[in-house]
């Protein structure tokens, strides 16, 4: 989100891909195995409007630290030193605008491989270089996503190009887009003043843990404990914590207060967003005697709302 915000990017949906894309480029991503479906529906052998002949039509490149499952279906392997991400983007934007380094080596990769690489982005009918967590978890975090965003800008000036994030999670993508059409910011937003105030690196989840400000927390359908520093999830182990999820998980584990709900899209109908920000209408298919998640995240507003109000009367009725 940082690095979207910071210059913006070439993006469209995974139909755009499916149907026009030419040259697909996985960078610092395992689709194989973290998105098992998206080789056959959206980018490796998906037949389209322009690619009829689906795999034979595309050409496959896998850009990684480390052979992955994806390298076999791949038509060329590109491996990276770790950390390195940073400096190959550069130097392939300086290859993109006619200024050729003088080095031999850049990042563990020839610097003839990258030059070629430059020039199939440059004739490709429509290429997409889809970047994983290999890009955004490693040495220079948002950077490396700004980097590659402000590179597949550089390849339009040639030829239709998109950069496009693989996301890590359901609907991970769809707190931000909710978030956004309501308060104009995508997270670390803070209500705290009746008014939202974004400011990452202060109201971000990791930093308040951190700082050990939050004396209690209502977590909804997520894993904080799973997925977040050590140091920030184990203050939510020293405060009150309240959890709303269908299923048992680590921070269920430590949590004082647990409600089961439904599971979106399984046991109620509701709205999940695809990693290309189009929303996808998801219909119920299983039973469950659980609440919906606004039922009794409604309740603990309405009572948050009495209980203040009655505190307004009492000390009103003091200070008269």
């Amino acid at each position: 989100m940082v690095a979207l915000q910071l210059g913006g990017a070439p993006a469209a949906t995974l139909g755009e891909v499916k149907n026009r894309a030419d040259l697909i480029i996985f960078w610092g991503s395992n689709p194989a195995e973290s998105h098992p479906r998206h080789f056959t529906r959206y980018s490796g052998t998906a037949k389209g409007r322009m690619n009829p002949n689906g795999r034979k039509d595309r050409h496959v490149v896998v850009v990684d630290i480390r052979k992955t499952p994806s390298v076999k279906y791949s038509d060329e392997f590109i491996q990276i030193k770790p950390g390195n991400d940073y400096e190959v983007f550069t130097v392939m934007r300086m290859i993109a605008n006619g200024h050729i380094p003088d080095t031999d080596m850049v990042g563990g990769i020839p610097l003839q491989t990258l030059i070629d690489l430059v020039e199939r982005c440059k004739k490709a009918r429509m290429g997409v270089l889809f970047f994983g967590q290999g890009i955004t978890e490693t040495k220079g975090k948002h950077q490396n996503s700004t980097a590659i965003y402000q590179f597949g800008k550089d390849m339009t000036k040639h030829s239709k190009f998109l950069t496009l994030p693989m996301r890590g999670h359901y609907n991970v993508v769809g707190s931000g887009n909710v978030m956004c059409w309501q308060t104009g910011y995508p997270f670390a937003v803070n209500f705290g003043k009746g008014y939202p105030r974004f400011n990452p690196g202060e109201f971000s989840v990791v930093d308040l843990l951190l700082r050990r400000e939050p004396d209690v927390a209502v977590i909804v359908a997520a894993e904080p404990i799973d997925h977040l520093p050590y140091a920030a999830a184990k203050h939510l182990e020293n405060i009150p914590t309240i959890v709303l999820d269908p299923r048992k998980t680590l921070t269920t584990k430590i949590a004082k207060v647990i409600i089961p709900v439904k599971h979106a899209g399984v046991s109620v109908e509701g709205t999940a967003y695809r990693m290309d920000h189009i929303p996808i209408k998801m219909q119920a298919v299983l039973e469950s005697p659980w609440p919906k998640d606004d039922i009794p995240l409604s309740t603990i507003i309405n009572r948050i709302k009495k209980i203040r109000s009655e505190e307004k009367k009492t000390d009103g009725g003091k200070a008269a």
